[in-house]
């Protein structure tokens, strides 16, 4: 409320409310000013495309390759699926993703495997950033 407060003195500060019909919203840390008859819908999305997470993780174990020791499958299988978790929730802690990613990055298997683990990577970071 105290932001919408302070922002309805700012729009009478600028006299808007004098010259046209000002309404404005707060919303986590967004916010949205309409006047006269003007309509917003907007639509934020936090998160991560959980079908393409799924997909990029599923494509990481199909390139692991028939040679590796089954040592290393199954720490690979781990850190996919520790990772899979950390990324489904709010707030993924970026220390344990990066260490993650650095783990995965430090196998030595086929070259189609380090690329689909870039490709996530990739993935990852453009869905953070957003």
């Amino acid at each position: 409320m105290e932001r919408e407060g302070h922002l309805t003195k700012l729009g009478i500060d600028m006299e808007l409310d004098e010259r046209v019909s000002c309404s404005m919203s707060v919303a986590n840390g967004r916010v949205n000013v309409v006047s006269d008859n003007a309509i917003i819908n907007a639509t934020i999305n936090h998160g991560i495309n959980l079908a393409e997470l799924a997909k990029l993780i599923n494509d990481v174990r199909n390139a692991m390759g028939d040679d590796l020791p089954s040592e290393d499958t199954e720490t690979i299988n781990v850190f996919l699926e520790s990772l899979e978790t950390e990324l489904q929730q709010e707030k993924p802690r970026a220390d344990i993703v990066r260490n993650k990613f650095e783990a995965l990055q430090a196998i030595k298997s086929t070259t189609e495997f380090s690329a689909a683990v870039v490709h996530l990577f990739q993935f990852v970071s453009d869905a953070r950033r957003t």
